[in-house]
């Protein structure tokens, strides 16, 4: 699943601040193809809902959240930018027309995540090539009837979930171990996270001690704790499993050399800046 570290665009330029509990909803069950689900609530074919749900629930291993049934609080835009970052796909009913609706799969096109298109040409009024965006390259059923659209996903699901990748069993367990890292690393001291966060924004992979103590002085001031504890705390950074420490022999510039755990490092910079309770 997607992180929620991302540029909030009803807040630019801060971050999304959604609460952990509504993160932790949204990942109760990850592993499954979470999809969302957007359309036009009203004049709506009565069939739709239903028989959407009904393929993807089949033994398909997915989840289908739509905004109408969905818990959600603030504004709607939030809700809606929620369930699109938070889902591995998305299914557009384009009928009728609906410029919300854009907006919704706008989100998740942006996001660049397989969205397959529906439409009844009747209640759309217009051909799918007279849509105010271009949709000729994604995979799109037309249907008139209930069994026109059933036919039509048992056609083209198959082939559109394989298009479709969530985070597996090892990912998420190695999501799990971060965030628990990183709370007995906060009990011990709670600076910790603030010197990792301060690591974390140099944004490279490696570096070395005299690059380290030279940036802590101008990002910090000459005054700051970190310049004393800065040893104890890398030790620390090395225990918990983030970085490597590799002695330089002979000393010539340096005499340590720092190397963030490469599979740890893309799930330590999104939980580095979460709330830590």
């Amino acid at each position: 699943m997607a992180g929620f570290d991302f540029v909030c665009p009803k807040s630019y330029p801060w971050q999304c601040d959604l609460f952990q509990t509504e993160v932790d909803y949204l990942r109760a069950k990850e592993g499954f193809k979470n999809g969302f689900l957007m359309y036009q609530f009203r004049e709506q074919d009565p069939y739709l809902v239903d028989t959407i749900k009904s393929y993807f629930s089949g033994g398909r291993n997915c989840q289908i959240w739509e905004a109408k049934t969905e818990p959600g609080s603030g504004i709607k835009i939030c809700k809606i930018c929620k369930y699109a970052t938070a889902s591995n796909f998305g299914i557009g009913v384009l009928s009728p027309e609906n410029l919300n609706v854009h907006l919704e799969i706008g989100l998740m096109w942006g996001q660049g995540k397989p969205i397959l298109f529906i439409a009844n040409p009747m209640k759309l009024g217009k051909k799918l090539s007279e849509v105010a965006f271009d949709v000729s390259d994604f995979v799109a059923i037309e249907y008139s009837s209930q069994k026109q659209l059933d036919e039509g996903l048992k056609r083209e699901g198959p082939a559109f979930l394989e298009k479709v990748r969530v985070m597996g069993l090892y990912q998420q367990s190695l999501v799990e171990s971060v965030r628990e890292r990183l709370k007995r690393l906060k009990k011990t001291d709670p600076a910790n996270i603030e010197f990792l966060k301060m690591l974390l924004m140099i944004a490279r992979e490696d570096f070395g001690s005299r690059f380290l103590g030279i940036y802590i002085r101008i990002i910090c001031g000459d005054k700051h704790p970190f310049n004393d504890s800065l040893h104890r705390r890398m030790e620390a950074m090395a225990a918990y499993g983030f970085l490597e420490i590799e002695k330089v022999v002979p000393i010539i510039y340096e005499h340590e050399r720092y190397h963030f755990t490469k599979e740890l490092l893309p799930s330590l910079r999104q939980e580095a800046f979460k709330e830590i309770e």
